[in-house]
């Protein structure tokens, strides 16, 4: 999405892509480097897979939680028998073995349309908290026609899934409110000239209203 913010007291032209990571990647569009900050940081390895000794983390909130603080209750965090390495934060590599982690295979945010309020320079975000687990497949099956071929594999955790609708201010990329309910925000979200954010929020269509400046 372009826009046009004050960043650090001085009018920017910029762009912005909300990622299945839970970052916005906030971007100068005339020369592409980062406005707000992105920082390489060192990040767990497995050598198997070649990762990246670093990964970028834009300075800011996450729209999403990256780790598995609290298991949620009465229900089963670790599918298939997965194990729960390094807090299941994101960017934990795996291998065979399944490791449950977050965000999930939707995010973060995934198809969902955002919308951008101008006056207020807020980036309204449709986004989900799911748990999954991943593994590798040492033996990759032949592809075939009409057939999904992944790779891999992931699997969901025995847990509700959550549905974040989050206001976002470019200028500094800090949350201003965040909403959850138990159902994934689906559709995406519109910003009315009544000064409120409609989103679908879910796949049985139900529509939620929210007043744009407090959520």
């Amino acid at each position: 999405m372009l826009f046009d913010a004050p960043v650090n007291g001085v009018m920017r032209k910029g762009l912005v892509q909300v990622s299945k990571t839970g970052w916005a990647y906030i971007l100068d569009r005339e020369t592409g480097k980062p406005l707000i900050g992105i920082e390489e940081r060192a990040v767990p390895q497995e050598a198997r897979q070649a990762t990246a000794a670093t990964q970028p983390y834009p300075i800011g909130d996450a729209i999403v939680p990256q780790s598995i603080d609290i298991p949620p209750e009465g229900s089963s965090v670790l599918p298939n028998g997965a194990a729960l390495v390094n807090d299941g934060k994101i960017f934990t590599p795996f291998w065979t073995d399944p490791i449950a982690m977050k965000p999930g295979t939707m995010g973060g945010a995934n198809w969902p349309p955002s919308s951008y309020d101008p006056e207020t320079h807020l980036l309204y975000v449709c986004a989900s908290d799911r748990i999954n687990s991943f593994s590798v497949q040492n033996e990759l099956p032949n592809p075939s026609a009409n057939q999904v071929y992944m790779g891999g594999r992931f699997t969901q955790a025995d847990a509700d899934d959550r549905g974040i609708l989050a206001a976002l201010d470019l200028t500094t990329n800090k949350l201003a409110w965040r909403q959850q309910w138990r159902e994934i925000c689906y559709s995406g979200s519109i910003v009315a000239a009544l000064r409120a954010c409609l989103c679908r929020s879910g796949p049985s269509g139900c529509r939620r209203v929210h007043r744009r400046g407090v959520g």
